[in-house]
């Protein structure tokens, strides 16, 4: 079974029920849901159902500008008041969810309208309009511009060497990278991070508008530095952790430690 924590300490995909349950322990409103497989799971993590539910528990609101200096969607309602105030004919009104204000707009013949939805850290983007732009949905699981991205790291303290390995997977390319950690902390979490930031740098480079990024080291979810990475570096890109079981049955998890073996090897080997 597979269950996914929907508003929790660490939003996710969780293996256990033990995991998940730890997750939304003293959390207001914390919920989670089983499923079958880790597909479905996933899938429902990144659906329009979890994302309202969020916003239910939550109390979020959406605020959509149908007239004003820039129609859209906005959750700081300051903002959205900025957008109508001295606009003539102003029209601005307040949902529970994201779906509904969309459904507003598109009801008022706003089809392109400019999204100012906050993307959540670690979690699931909410449902997002297609951007013009690029022709791409940020608010899937599979699609053009979702890629995926298997990450682990290993330590050597006998030889202070960190070795990292990323699988990355989207729009039908597989990636396998390697490497050393050559600055920055040089034991087991500081392997975890490279590949954590190899792993987006990469995604970023070819394309991606969402990475799936498959990890095994329960620290990394709350690491300050991956977070802020993804904050200044890659603004764009919608980062979804999803947590896997460290050398279980995951093909692509057991082939990026393997790759983070085969960079320390030969690392050892050049010197």
């Amino acid at each position: 079974m597979y269950y996914a924590v929907i508003v929790g300490k660490t939003p996710g995909i969780y293996e256990t029920k033990e995991e998940a349950l730890r997750e939304i322990e003293g959390v207001p409103h914390g919920c989670c849901r089983k499923f079958r497989t880790r597909e479905e799971a996933a899938q429902f993590f990144v659906s329009r159902e979890a994302q309202m539910l969020r916003d239910s528990l939550a109390g979020r609101r959406y605020y959509a500008v149908a007239r004003g200096t820039v129609p859209g969607i906005y959750t700081d309602r300051t903002e959205a008041m900025e957008m109508v105030t001295g606009f003539s004919g102003a029209r601005l009104r307040a949902f529970p969810t994201y779906e509904q204000a969309r459904q507003f707009l598109l009801s008022e013949g706003i089809e392109d309208e400019k999204s100012r939805v906050e993307i959540r850290e670690g979690g699931a983007a909410p449902e997002a309009p297609k951007n013009p732009e690029t022709e791409k949905i940020t608010g899937i699981i599979e699609g053009r511009g979702v890629f995926h991205a298997w990450t682990d790291g290993s330590f050597a303290p006998g030889k202070k060497t960190c070795g990292y390995g990323v699988v990355l997977e989207g729009d039908g390319t597989c990636f396998e990278i390697s490497g050393t950690v050559q600055e920055g902390r040089k034991d087991s979490l500081g392997a975890e991070i490279a590949a954590a930031l190899r792993a987006v740098k990469e995604a970023k480079l070819h394309g991606a508008v969402v990475l799936v990024l498959h990890y095994d080291c329960a620290a990394l979810a709350e690491n300050e530095e991956l977070r802020a990475f993804c904050r200044e570096q890659a603004p764009d890109l919608t980062v979804i952790l999803v947590k896997v079981r460290a050398h279980g049955t995951d093909k692509n998890n057991a082939r990026a430690d393997a790759l983070a073996v085969a960079a320390i090897k030969r690392e050892n080997v050049w010197q």
